[in-house]
């Protein structure tokens, strides 16, 4: 509201100031005759413009002479000539170009980065013709006081500064104002650190939990100049890989290589080795780090594949060291060094890392890390790199999801003091939020976190940040269920990059929302198959470790030091000349080539597992990375919503108990009359059953034909292909398919919204009718003799006549009644005034049919829907329609012999790969995010729309068709379930289960709304025009004077030639 107002403070401004510059070019009153003390020049008045000369001698009316030469002319004159003009020009341009970038405009609409990068660029025109303005009349004003105070000229050749100099003085303040009002501005907040996208794409949080969903999330320093629209819009990508979909195996603490060194026999003979160390903390009785797994598995897939380094072999020298050893870890690295190593990986301890550290800074070795480390103060040193992402990022990132979710009051937990490190910038959120936060911590002696969870429970402390491992982060989940906190209320976020990693699957239908960060980037191909070598390998191992991991899963350790280990491959291929020294620690002789390899490390770009990898080189961070925002969902079959659900429960289910829905309760009822009992399986494959070119049959269907079904109870509809291979009860439910669309955008009333109410087919019209009108008018008020008068009635033996009909005239009488106003001319003759009363008589119609509608245009929101009915779909091709694949819609279609309909279908097998869905979850949410229409039974329909108020049924029902029980042909069970589907109908019991399932919340109707008082964004248009009329009128008044004045120069040149000639003869 407030920029709003800006936007039109500094347009007035503008306006005022373009005017004013205008009106300073055209004056010529800039200098003026000087009357100093008793030489008072009474007789004459002389001005000096840039322009022309004017005089004024008496009572004699000005007169002025425009000057003959621009050559002729000073050159002060000719600049301030030209900076005038460019000052106008500037103004008036500026004021267009602003135009385009106020909010009350539809010009890039939805775009407030560019707006206010339009309104800039407008506050610098505005500003330069500021400067245009004050330099002329700034120097002008100079020069007048420069001379009037020069004793060498006498008092008449002395000038004052004339009122022109006041105004552009004036007018350069009000450009100045308005360059100020559209400069200082605020920037758009989507250019901020960190970007979070728009709601409708992102994670696609609901509070119902379904299937694990990825999403893009970027650090602004990683992405071209963009909208976090900050909250935008198509940088999302929705990610389909569900987390239990990835390769299982689990680690372990065998070595995959025992030699240190890889022997390739492919390789040449004269092949060259790089050594590269690592040093890695482990304790006693534990398996092997999954660091040094990585190490090594990526040193021999290195040495596998010939592409990277064809003439060159990695071998490493490992070296393991208890934990917390300090002075272990310096002995190891100096015997790494004296080997001659290229780089030393790890250790990861703090107290470790610092040691090994100031060793690698002496001898000028690089020193890689994969893990967090807490950052140095004086950032000295300069052979460290650390592929684990900044900490500082990821603490604006877990910012950026507490603003998101709109999340008040959150409660961090942390497990040791560097989680508040990690998180200063949430932890300091208060300060510059309205965001309430509790700092808790887990017990640090204890792994039993259940009486921080009671009191966290009774506390109703729903948000939660868990700040830990991906080990306490799986064993503080355990005590979650176990406590009853696995609920809708409840939202937790994990800080671990491994939350991927865990095994959710016991959490999965309870209900809870669960989201956190992944820097893994599974969904590439290449990522794939590295994430599968690496799962295959895991398997080979003899002993399995709980972990709490889903087994064979690549974590984020494994994968950061793969990372590393390719990055060092990568750059040491480049410095093919470099060569690898013996070091000693005691001599203090750094290596030669330790600058030029580190500083080709930090030059090299990676597109590695955990995404493109850049080093900055100040401090040798990665502060430029991808984030993936991982949510936990149902992974539930979407398409039998509200038929086939699982069931929300704080505790594990088993069985039939694990579902519920309108399909579970008819089943009940059927149990309960015919006395059988039952077992509910899910469909292997997901479908409901459809036929392929080959004759075969899959889904529901299938599994019916081969008997491994006894009934099929879905919304499986009867149809004669079905019909000829498996047997149907009468229908339990009669439907048909609809179009499911999002509702239409309201369109708000726009600047020149005043001018909707009649069409611009009309508006043209009307100004074509006035012209022809102000013609006829002017030809028979020519013609007619009742329209002549004379002008000098005393005289009436004149043969003067005059007529006021002027074609000028004539127009401004048709404009005058067309705005109701009248004017000073009136028709005398009859025949005029028929033309006249006619015109009046449109007019009255014309503006009573505006007026009544434009109360409407200026305050409701028009609701326009591209479409109503399948019809209009089949005409069109740029809203993209389609069904869910392989069921009975898409069959439907596939086989209908309407032209209609074969044209539809023609259209969907024509883009298969994108109008056909998989299921209704994907197409309900194309519907929601894109411009496409979603073919489906009118069931579903209503199901979804009474939950999500922005879809709507589009038109009625193309077909009518039935859901039926299903069963093997010939099976004894169709005719006691058709008997009993019967029985359930006529007591009223298939109705009520509908009402129970189907009924929701429902969405609110739009109350009548009271008239509202009119904004800029309606009638702002209004005083666009009036703006404009003030402009040219000022410019038609120059125009006018400037003509008028060369026409009085001319006649007086005539009457001094008339009176020297009689002066003469």
């Amino acid at each position: 509201m407030v920029q709003g107002v800006s936007e039109i403070a500094a347009m007035c401004v503008g306006l005022v100031g373009l005017i004013g510059a205008a009106a300073t070019t055209g004056m010529p009153m800039w200098k003026v005759t000087a009357f100093i003390g008793a030489n008072i020049i009474v007789m004459e008045t002389r001005w000096e413009g840039l322009w022309m000369n004017c005089f004024r001698q008496a009572n004699i009316r000005m007169q002025c002479k425009v000057y003959d030469s621009l050559l002729f002319l000073p050159p002060e004159l000719q600049a301030a000539r030209g900076l005038m003009c460019c000052s106008v020009a500037l103004s008036g341009l500026g004021l267009l170009v602003a135009f385009g970038g106020m909010r009350c405009t539809s010009c890039f609409q939805g775009n407030d980065w560019a707006k206010t990068v339009i309104l800039m660029v407008a506050g610098g025109m505005q500003f330069m013709a500021c400067i245009c303005v004050f330099i002329p009349v700034s120097w002008t004003g100079h020069v007048i006081i420069r001379d009037f105070y020069n004793p060498l000229l006498i008092d008449s050749q002395r000038r004052e500064l004339g009122e022109a100099l006041y105004i552009g003085w004036v007018t350069g303040a009000f450009l100045f104002a308005s360059a100020m009002l559209f400069v200082c501005r605020r920037m758009p907040s989507d250019k901020g650190t960190f970007d979070v996208y728009h709601p409708a794409n992102f994670l696609g949080y609901k509070p119902a939990p379904s299937k694990p969903t990825l999403m893009r999330y970027h650090p602004i320093s990683s992405i071209p100049s963009f909208s976090l629209n900050a909250h935008n819009s198509s940088v999302e990508q929705q990610i389909a890989t569900p987390l239990q979909n990835l390769p299982q195996a689990v680690p372990n603490n065998v070595a995959l290589i025992n030699p240190p060194v890889v022997y390739n026999p492919s390789l040449p003979g004269n092949a060259s080795l790089i050594y590269q160390g690592g040093i890695f903390e482990t304790l006693e009785n534990e398996p092997i780090s999954v660091e040094e797994l990585a190490f090594k598995f990526a040193v021999t897939n290195i040495n596998r594949n010939r592409t990277l380094m064809p003439n060159t072999t990695l071998t490493y020298d490992i070296q393991r060291i208890n934990l917390f050893d300090s002075f272990e870890a310096s002995r190891r690295a100096c015997d790494q060094l004296a080997l001659g190593v290229g780089a030393v990986f790890g250790p990861s301890h703090s107290s470790s890392v610092s040691a090994v550290q100031s060793i690698c800074n002496a001898l000028e070795v690089p020193h890689i890390q994969t893990r967090w480390k807490h950052p140095s103060v004086d950032n000295k040193d300069s052979f460290y790199i650390n592929l684990y992402p900044e900490y500082a990022s990821i603490s604006r990132a877990v910012l950026d999801i507490v603003q998101f979710y709109k999340w008040k009051t959150v409660t961090v937990v942390y497990e040791d003091a560097t989680g508040l490190i990690r998180l200063q910038e949430l932890i300091k959120a208060p300060s510059r939020y309205s965001i309430k936060i509790k700092i808790r911590q887990l017990p640090t002696g204890s792994k039993d976190a259940r009486p921080l969870l009671k009191e966290m429970k009774k506390g109703k402390e729903f948000y939660v940040i868990f700040d830990c491992s991906s080990q306490t982060s799986a064993d503080v989940l355990k005590q979650i269920l176990s406590m009853g906190m696995m609920t809708e209320y409840y939202h937790f976020f994990f800080t671990t990059l491994d939350l991927f990693s865990l095994d959710l699957e016991p959490y999965r239908y309870s209900g809870v929302n669960m989201t956190g960060f992944r820097l893994l980037n599974i969904d590439s191909p290449q990522v794939a198959s590295v994430v599968e070598r690496w799962a295959m390998e895991r398997l080979q191992a003899p002993t399995k470790v709980e972990t709490g991991m889903m087994e064979g899963m690549m974590t984020t350790e494994a994968a950061l030091m793969y990372d590393a280990v390719y990055m060092v491959a990568a750059a040491s291929q480049r410095t093919a000349q470099i060569t690898v020294s013996s070091l000693q620690c005691h001599r203090h002789k750094p290596w030669r080539f330790g600058s030029r390899f580190m500083n080709m490390l930090k030059d090299a770009q990676w597109n590695g597992l955990t995404g493109q990898i850049i080093i900055n080189k100040t401090d040798g961070l990665r502060k430029e990375f991808d984030l993936d925002v991982i949510s936990l969902k149902e992974d539930g079959l979407e398409k039998e919503n509200p038929y086939v659900m699982y069931k929300k429960s704080d505790k594990p289910l088993y069985g039939n108990d694990r579902f519920e829905g309108y399909c579970l309760d008819l089943l009940k009822e059927l149990s309960n009359i015919l006395g059988f009992s039952y077992e509910v399986k899910l469909v292997s494959d997901g479908k409901y059953g459809a036929q392929n070119d080959k004759g075969e049959w899959n889904g529901m269907v299938r599994e019916l034909i081969d008997h491994v079904a006894d009934l099929a109870v879905a919304p499986l509809t009867i149809t004669y292909v079905r019909e000829k291979v498996i047997d149907f009860s009468k229908p339990f439910m009669t439907l048909g398919i609809s179009i499911l669309y999002h509702k239409p955008n309201g369109t708000n009333p726009g600047v020149f919204s005043f001018l909707n109410p009649l069409s611009p087919d009309i508006w043209m019209y009307v100004l074509l009718a006035c012209l022809g009108v102000s013609c006829v008018l002017f030809v028979i008020a020519r013609f007619t003799p009742y329209e002549w008068y004379n002008p000098h009635p005393c005289n009436p033996d004149s043969d003067v006549v005059e007529n006021n009909f002027t074609l000028i005239n004539s127009v401004w009488f048709g404009v005058g009644a067309l705005m109701q106003q009248g004017s000073e001319l009136m028709p005398k003759a009859l025949s005029t005034r028929i033309v006249g009363g006619i015109w009046w008589f449109f007019t009255l119609i014309i503006i009573s049919s505006y007026t009544a509608n434009l109360a409407a245009f200026l305050t409701v929101e028009r609701m326009d829907s591209p479409i109503d009915s399948a019809d209009d779909l089949a005409k069109q091709t740029k809203i993209e329609y389609g069904a869910v694949r392989d069921g009975s819609t898409m069959t439907f279609f596939k086989k209908s012999k309407i032209s209609t309909y074969e044209k539809m279908w023609a259209f969907m097998s024509s883009r298969k790969n994108t109008a056909l869905v998989k299921n209704n979850r994907e197409g309900i949410q194309r519907v929601l995010t894109t411009d496409y229409a979603l073919l489906m039974e009118s069931t579903s329909i209503e199901y979804i729309s009474q939950r999500n108020c922005n879809l709507t049924q589009i038109g009625g029902l193309i077909d009518s068709k039935g859901y039926g029980v299903g069963t093997p042909i010939g099976s004894p069970y169709r005719d006691k379930v058709t008997i009993a589907i019967l029985q359930l109908q006529e007591e009223g019991k298939l109705h009520m289960m509908k009402e129970k399932w189907w009924r929701g919340n429902g969405c609110p109707e739009e109350d009548s709304k009271e008239a509202s008082a009119l904004g800029v964004e309606n009638i702002g248009g209004i005083f666009i025009v009036l703006a404009a009329g003030l402009v040219l009128s000022v410019f038609v008044a120059i125009g006018e004077f400037i003509y008028k004045s060369r026409k009085n120069l001319d006649i007086e040149e005539v009457s001094v030639g008339q009176c020297e000639w009689h002066n003469k003869y």
